[in-house]
């Protein structure tokens, strides 16, 4: 679901009443209006998983991770930048039904895509060695 113009206001909007009926703090609710204005276009990019008796469910949600990442890849590519986050509102049902979100679908992300303002810092990676094990035949 692809989220511009007026539409990242308007669902920021949304977010900050739900955020207000919960009694949040107001920097909490200022941060949620404008989440969906930090690049021109958001996509949200929702699990529907399908009971197919083929594909396990596990695979087909995995397969939505690989469509934030493969969006991102593209972007940076075409010489875009992107984001991919969740925070709250990918678990909260209240913005999952702003959105329509229909039984057992979920959000796997919100891949933010526009012009990058500054160079992505480097971040602390993981020790790919220590994490990479063989296996062997017992």
């Amino acid at each position: 679901m692809v989220l511009e113009g007026g539409a990242r206001e308007s669902f920021g909007a949304a977010l900050g009443q739900i955020l207000r009926a919960r009694g949040a703090a107001q920097a909490q609710i200022e941060e949620a209006e404008k989440s969906m204005t930090r690049a021109p276009v958001v996509v949200a990019v929702i699990s529907s998983p399908v009971d197919d008796g083929r594909t396990p469910a596990w695979e087909q949600a995995l397969s939505a991770g690989a469509v934030c990442y493969n969006l991102l890849l593209a972007a940076n590519a075409s010489g875009w930048a992107g984001v991919w986050l969740t925070e709250w509102m990918a678990y909260d049902a209240e913005a999952g039904a702003l959105l329509g979100l229909r039984s057992g679908e979920r959000i796997a992300g919100f891949v933010h895509l526009g012009t990058a303002r500054a160079p992505t810092p480097e971040r602390v990676r993981a020790a790919v060695p220590e994490r990479v094990t063989r296996w062997t035949a017992p």
